[in-house]
């Protein structure tokens, strides 16, 4: 009876042992498993976050990208919209000087003096002197390029201007900035140098300025000296200091003392003049104004280009300028 009650005793023990041993063992094995879910939920996390920082970034490019595009549209220098908007402003400023203006290119060049232009000087037949300083010269559709000058438009009034009054003016950039350049010569020279000077017509430089910066230049308005001269002959000779050609002529001469002078030696005492061009009589215009153009011989024969030859510009308001040798540069004197 003993043995049966100390049997069953010690299976009662060692069931209980199964059973503890069972418990600890789904218990560590729970435990296992809400570890490894911490850990993949962790995993998850990580990567989750990890992705959204790479759609952030990649967003950022992507974004960064397009201001960088849109920026690089917005600077454009040069466009045919911007050209369609120069060819309907520079017309509208040649109405307020009495000119009227063509557009040329390459392939249809303006001929200034039998010069073909564009074409003359970027092919090298003749040499874009700016200021009387030589420059290399590209046609650009864009307003980019190697050269020292991209030309992207020629405007003229050749085809209607009077005769040694004749304008072309080359639009372009110079290093990265606007210019209008105006060339008005009409002699060749030992250099074939093509002298332009930059224009003093803020019209017109403000106008190709705002076209380039996108903005849209204002109208043209008729400057006072233009209504001037398209006003009647009695209404011209009443309201000018000089209203005919001869007034001018004798206006240059008696105003020697202002002349400049190619020789050294030679002064408002010592300057004959040989002869008087008179051939061209009208009343012309330019930036400053209107004028008679009076051009001499004398002997002042320091430079041996203009050979003692002068030319002089003089406005119905009184003022003279006097051509400075080859280039277009005209100094008021007067």
């Amino acid at each position: 009876m003993k043995k049966w009650l100390l049997l069953l005793i010690g299976m009662g023990i060692l069931f209980t042992g199964c059973t503890s041993e069972n418990t600890r063992t789904q218990a560590t094995v729970e435990t296992d498993t809400t570890i490894e879910t911490k850990k993949s939920k962790t995993q998850s996390t990580k990567q989750t976050t990890t992705e959204m920082k790479q759609s952030v970034e990649a967003s950022a490019s992507e974004s960064s990208i397009t201001e960088s595009s849109s920026e690089e549209v917005k600077n454009t220098l040069w466009d045919s919209e911007k050209s369609t908007q120069l060819a309907t402003f520079v017309p509208q400023w040649g109405k307020t000087l009495g000119q009227k203006y063509k557009s040329y290119n390459p392939q249809n060049n303006v001929s200034l003096y039998g010069t073909p232009l564009p074409s003359a000087v970027i092919d090298g037949n003749w040499k874009m002197a700016i200021n009387e300083a030589p420059v290399t010269v590209q046609w650009s559709e864009d307003g980019t390029g190697h050269a020292d000058f991209k030309l992207v438009a020629v405007y003229s009034d050749v085809e209607t201007g009077e005769y040694l009054g004749q304008h072309v003016y080359f639009f372009g950039f110079e290093n990265g900035q606007p210019k209008v350049y105006l060339t008005q010569q009409n002699q060749g020279n030992e250099n074939n140098y093509l002298y332009f000077n930059e224009t003093q017509n803020q019209q017109l430089k403000q106008g190709f300025t705002d076209i380039v910066n996108g903005q849209t230049p204002q109208t043209p308005v008729v400057e006072e000296s233009t209504q001037q001269a398209t006003t009647t002959t009695t209404q011209s000779a009443s309201s000018s200091a000089i209203s005919s050609w001869e007034a001018a002529k004798e206006s240059v001469l008696n105003n020697k003392a202002l002349w400049l002078y190619d020789s050294p030696d030679k002064n408002v005492s010592n300057t004959n003049l040989i002869s008087t061009n008179e051939y061209m009589k009208d009343l012309m215009q330019d930036e400053n104004g209107s004028y008679y153009s009076i051009n001499i011989v004398t002997d002042d024969n320091g430079s041996p280009t203009m050979a003692g030859g002068k030319q002089f510009r003089v406005y119905t308001d009184g003022r003279i300028s006097q051509r400075i040798g080859m280039t277009n540069n005209f100094q008021m004197i007067k």
